[in-house]
């Protein structure tokens, strides 16, 4: 298990035991329209990789690195990442008790169309890692990038 999380390389990992996503760095369109991203996934019996898309900016993220901020310092509230992902919707909740959820869904979830949506629990220790993955993969990098 360990060596495939090693094998992915470079990204941002919400990992409840096995059971993971992965969402590598972005891939800039070369119309700057926005990019695309490689994920992987282990779900309970479900593993496997995609790639999403969305017409937003790395640096967009930057809100979703806001929001993530105020989960982890008050341990309440919710940070989604934008609504612009083709194929990804994500969702960080804290409780206010301590515990903080990943809800994902993959799939555009359109009728006839496959959907596959899980839940982690994450340990409120791991969000400083996956912010300042954030932070230095999407914003940082967008905006420090000539145009």
């Amino acid at each position: 298990m360990v060596q495939i999380i090693e094998e992915l390389g470079d990204g941002v990992l919400f990992r409840e035991g096995r059971d993971y996503l992965w969402l590598g760095p972005p891939k800039l369109y070369a119309d700057d329209s926005g990019f695309a991203q490689h994920l992987s996934v282990s779900a309970r019996s479900f593993h496997g990789a995609l790639e999403v898309s969305t017409y937003s900016r790395p640096s967009d993220m930057a809100g979703f690195v806001r929001e993530l901020t105020v989960v982890y310092d008050t341990l309440e509230g919710t940070a989604c990442l934008p609504n612009t992902y083709d194929g990804l919707k994500l969702g960080v909740r804290g409780d206010g008790l301590g515990h903080i959820f990943v809800e994902v869904q993959l799939g555009s979830g359109s009728p006839g169309e496959p959907k596959l949506a899980f839940e982690l629990q994450l340990e409120q220790t791991q969000l400083p890692k996956i912010i300042r993955d954030f932070d230095r993969l999407f914003v940082k990098a967008d905006t420090a990038r000539p145009r």
